[in-house]
């Protein structure tokens, strides 16, 4: 064997730097585990001041129990805990558990260590130098514990020369402070950066109660994500979510918005997440993410915190359970909301308006539509004595064939106001065949009549299909028998009852096959062998019987989209309002089967600003 190959025991500085390097990855992990100690020590206020990006100095203050005379020493030695009781992994309550992270932040800094118990007269300080202990003595400090971290990484080169620049470690910082606020309305923060010229405070957030958790969420998300946002709430089994997402047409591009704890730890799950995507389903555009704040709470037993070094990653021991719930509570949440459409929509028209397309004067490229007056618009668009009347079967109750006259409907319509006004108000114009203006109790309205009504009928055929008032199941004439496997195929004959629900009849044909003896009809001619794997494909832990209604639905949107009332179609007023009265009886009504918004509003206020008024 080659000499330089034989296996050796590394030495103990080495070591410490390798071990260090698995939990303390950069400042922000530092400073999440910092913030975890103090919180396992009762903490309810928390100060945070870094510099440099945290390479300089990382100090965190509490108001915690503090640590012993006799224990802070203690504490910087590997696998020293205080957060498990009786060596039992199965139940763990706390934030930390490995007992590696001071003796990690140890090796790569200079360190320093003051805290003081309520029972003791002084506060006691502990010095290190990249893990050696330099000093111990007696200090000033109030109740809690204070750590300061300076240096860091400056005895590993490697580590350090990776790191990226002051601004991106700070906004990583931050980031990992905002995630803790979320899931601990309760608790106290502030965050600061300290320069030449001094500290300057980023972030001062005040403790909250359960009813102000609001506050919280409008300090950290901004009043947008709570001007936009429904509560989720659910329980089964011992599981219970709950949280706030934000309604479909408030969208983004990244999930960079999506925060997830699990009794009160925040965490990272590309399953949640992928449960969140498939929870709002059609309600978002491709390529779109909602939103969220979502809490999670188990028994811990239920719960495997020792998988990942820097505790951002859990095990659920019924994570199907826990996604289905989830699932169900957003579908529920996104039902209750009613009509309501994003407040960015509504600023970005009142921006338009203001500006124009191209950022030019609306009203100085617009200057012809002075000429014409509301009456006259209305009548150039709807008057068309020769419409085919047949359209109106799409809405509840048939109209007779007949000329109407937009200003009779005008007269009649400005009369009715009061309580009993519509929230979407009633239609005053159509224009280019495809947007319908409406004037509200406060504002208006401008309506896409495909996109509205595409979304109405694709409620309409959902609630047909599984109720049962359509055929569900189209049976074949010839089984088709597809080889999967065994796993596969156990895994498919596991949902056999659920997916027969569906109209997906399968059976067992011999080992590692099975045989479709009928198919959803809503499917139509499709490949069927196909159709099975990527089931097999897409449903992970989420359930063959969801994957498979995702399928279905998708085939029903298409259906709504034919079927529904095509852009270029010219209305008269009857259909129009036919139409708002639909749109704010049927669930989900604020998008489209694609996620795009079916309506955007504008308040008076808003056409006031506009203006010039206010």
């Amino acid at each position: 064997m080659n000499n330089n190959r034989r296996i050796r025991i590394l030495d103990r500085e080495l070591a410490n730097k390798i071990a260090a390097g698995e939990v303390i990855e950069r400042p922000a992990a530092v400073v999440k585990e910092l913030l975890e100690n103090s919180l396992d020590a009762g903490a309810t206020i928390i100060d945070i001041v870094v510099s440099w990006g945290g390479k300089g100095l990382i100090k965190v203050s509490d108001n915690g129990f503090g640590i012993d005379k006799e224990e802070i020493k203690l504490s910087v030695l590997r696998h020293a805990t205080s957060k498990m009781e009786k060596n039992d992994l199965s139940s763990i309550n706390s934030f930390g558990f490995r007992g590696e992270a001071l003796p990690s932040i140890a090796a790569v800094s200079k360190l320093k260590i003051v805290s003081k118990t309520q029972s003791q007269e002084t506060a006691f300080e502990l010095s290190m130098s990249f893990g050696d202990i330099i000093d111990f003595k007696p200090a000033s400090g109030n109740n809690g514990t204070t750590v300061l971290v300076n240096d860091l990484f400056s005895n590993v080169p490697a580590r350090f020369k990776f790191l990226k620049s002051d601004r991106s470690e700070n906004s990583l910082i931050l980031s990992v402070i905002k995630r803790l606020a979320l899931s601990r309305p309760d608790l106290a923060l502030t965050y600061s950066h300290l320069d030449k010229i001094g500290e300057k405070k980023i972030l001062e957030l005040p403790s909250h109660g359960p009813s102000d958790f609001n506050l919280r969420t409008a300090a950290i998300l901004g009043s947008e994500f709570s001007d936009n946002s429904f509560e989720i709430s659910g329980e089964k089994e011992g599981i219970r979510v709950h949280g706030y997402a934000s309604i479909p047409t408030y969208a983004r591009g990244n999930t960079s918005q999506q925060f997830f704890s699990v009794n009160s730890r925040p965490i990272y799950d590309k399953e949640i997440s992928y449960a969140l995507k498939v929870a709002y389903g059609d309600f978002l555009p491709s390529g779109r993410f909602c939103s969220a704040l979502i809490n999670i709470y188990c028994d811990p037993k239920d719960l495997d915190v020792n998988v990942h070094p820097t505790k951002e990653e859990v095990r659920f021991a019924f994570p199907k359970k826990i996604k289905e719930l989830l699932i169900g509570s957003v579908r529920e949440g996104i039902g209750s909301m009613g009509i309501k459409a994003s407040t960015r929509l509504n600023y970005s028209a009142r921006e338009f308006f203001s500006m124009g397309s191209d950022g030019g004067s609306f009203s100085q490229k617009n200057k012809n539509v002075d000429n014409l007056s509301v009456d006259q618009m209305v009548l150039n668009q709807n008057l068309y004595p020769d419409l085919n009347m047949n359209s109106t079967k799409f809405f509840e109750g048939h109209l007779e064939e007949k000329k109407f006259n937009p200003r009779e409907s005008l007269k009649v319509r400005d009369n009715v106001m009061g309580e009993d006004f519509p929230p979407l108000g009633y239609a005053i114009a159509q224009i280019h065949e495809n947007y319908i203006i409406a004037r509200t109790k406060d504002g208006m309205a401008l309506i896409d009549q495909h996109a509205a009504h595409e979304r109405i009928t694709y409620e309409k055929l959902k609630k047909e299909y599984y109720e049962g008032h359509v055929k569900k199941a189209q049976n074949l004439l010839i089984p088709e028998i597809i080889e999967l496997g065994d796993q596969d195929t156990n895994s498919i004959l596991r949902s056999k009852d659920e997916l027969v629900a569906f109209g997906l009849d399968v059976d067992s044909f011999g080992p590692g096959a099975i045989s479709v003896l009928a198919i959803p009809a809503a499917l139509g001619d499709i490949n069927i062998e196909e159709l099975i794997k990527d089931l097999l494909l897409e449903i992970g832990d989420l359930g063959r019987e969801i994957a498979l209604k995702t399928k279905i639905d998708q085939i029903l949107s298409r259906m709504a989209c034919h079927s529904s009332i095509r852009s270029g179609r010219r209305l008269v007023l009857e259909e129009m309002n036919a139409l708002l009265r639909k749109i704010e009886v049927v669930p989900y009504s604020a998008q489209c089967n694609h996620g795009r918004p079916t309506y955007i509003t504008l308040s008076l206020k808003d056409i006031e600003k506009l203006f010039g008024r206010i």
